[in-house]
């Protein structure tokens, strides 16, 4: 079995109206037991798409693997990782907050 995580970050650029982004897709195989042990599959899913994420932040904040910078240009701390779920959260209208 294999699984397939893409994932993609815009951030502002350097001057204005510009900005940067990158995008990754990686593809995994998986025991295939793990489609009878949803919970099992889900931290293999969690575990790429944490990956994606740490690599598009590296690409986005020019940091090497290692999390240093690859230059001495100062960049702003990166995002943290998204909260799990597949983006569908519920939202309230704009008229009830506060």
């Amino acid at each position: 079995m294999k699984i397939n995580v893409g994932l993609g970050r815009k951030i502002p650029g350097d001057e204005q109206y510009s900005s940067k982004d990158a995008w990754i897709t990686l593809e995994a195989e998986v025991d295939q037991s793990l489609a009878n042990d949803p919970p099992k599959l889900q931290v293999q899913i969690k575990k790429l798409y944490q990956i994606a994420f740490d690599a598009v932040i590296d690409e986005l904040y020019n940091r090497a693997p290692n999390g240093k910078p690859r230059n001495n240009k100062a960049e702003p701390p990166p995002p943290k990782a998204p909260p799990p779920g597949n983006g569908t959260q519920k939202r309230e209208p704009a008229g009830n907050r506060w």
